[in-house]
């Protein structure tokens, strides 16, 4: 598929469990894939991504995974690891039906509407230091936003969001079948 035509299919709002699915394994397939989960488990749905961290973490075998906590920033030495896909796992706030699952593609001069403010610099602007910072200037990363739309920040993660994050989990265990492993 064309890197236009995936650019747009990219901004939509996937609802159904199969739309997220399809796009997901297309967008993946026989890549290396990093997946950088941000948020605080201290702020109820917001930290949902550690929820599914946690439980990927001991499944994963050719993704590689890491815990970005509130500090996305933090995360970019993994364009060291030359990969072609990094996903950015967040909670979110646009004012969506809560659990609903946002993809798209991020780059330094978008703002991706309202990630939650777990964290002191935008998505975007981490996704231009990734692309400084990569170690080959032929090296293309696509960076990705997988956001979750969060109902609370007080108290437990709650239900849709729960499921939200479970639907997130089978599909990632699929999509590390398929992907190229890191040598």
């Amino acid at each position: 598929m064309p890197r236009q035509k995936l650019s747009r299919l990219m901004m939509m709002n996937l609802t159904t469990p199969i739309d997220l699915e399809d796009k997901l394994i297309e967008l993946v397939k026989g890549k290396r894939l990093v997946i950088l989960f941000v948020g605080s488990p201290s702020r109820g749905d917001d930290g949902a991504p550690q929820l599914l961290f946690r439980n990927l973490q001991r499944k994963a075998v050719r993704m590689k995974l890491l815990d970005c906590g509130t500090s996305p920033q933090d995360c970019i030495e993994v364009a060291r690891l030359e990969p072609d896909i990094v996903i950015f796992v967040n909670a979110i706030d646009r004012s969506l039906t809560a659990g609903t699952i946002v993809l798209e593609e991020l780059h330094a001069t978008n703002s991706t509407g309202s990630s939650l403010v777990s964290h002191k610099f935008p998505l975007a602007w981490v996704a231009s230091l990734l692309e400084m910072t990569r170690p080959r200037q032929d090296l293309m990363i696509r960076v990705i936003l997988i956001g979750i739309q969060i109902r609370s920040t007080k108290g437990r993660i709650t239900i849709p969001i729960r499921k939200s994050a479970n639907q997130l989990l089978r599909i990632f265990k699929k999509m590390d079948l398929i992907i190229e492993s890191f040598t």
